[in-house]
């Protein structure tokens, strides 16, 4: 049975296995989650009547967290001369997606910081890894 027009397979999708992270230089695979958003405040302004007459932006925020395994995050400690992950300097975290014969996507987060450090482990978990919130500079989102 031959698939017509719309079953047809029109590339690989987006998905979590083929992302790549680049925290500081350096790839990291013990990544298990990631999140980053872009905020603007923005305001309908009015005069007379009741309709909008335009609008304003205002400023931009950013933030996100990350999801490390322990391995990673007892890496990274090297970066901080006290060991806390919340006095590393300011790094870059790149996010690429790499489809399978399909584009390239790449995010970079500028200007990160870790707002917090630790861990929260209990009795029956199989794994550590905390996520941790972090600051964000601003995001390329490569357009």
């Amino acid at each position: 049975m031959a698939l017509n027009k719309e079953q047809t397979i029109r590339g690989t999708a987006y998905s979590w296995s083929q992302i790549k992270i680049n925290i500081g230089g350096n790839v990291i695979s013990e990544v298990k989650a990631i999140s980053y958003k872009t905020k603007q405040a923005k305001q309908n302004n009015y005069g007379a009547g009741s309709g909008a007459l335009s609008r304003s932006r205002g400023k931009k925020e950013y933030e996100g967290s990350i999801q490390l395994f322990m391995t990673a995050m007892e890496s990274l400690r090297k970066n901080a001369k006290s060991g806390d992950l919340t006095d590393i300097a300011p790094f870059t975290i790149v996010v690429s997606y790499l489809p399978e014969g399909g584009t390239i996507v790449t995010h970079t987060l500028k200007y990160c910081e870790f707002l917090e450090d630790g861990y929260d482990v209990k009795e029956g978990d199989m794994e550590v890894a905390p996520t941790l919130p972090i600051i964000i500079g601003g995001v390329d989102y490569g357009i």
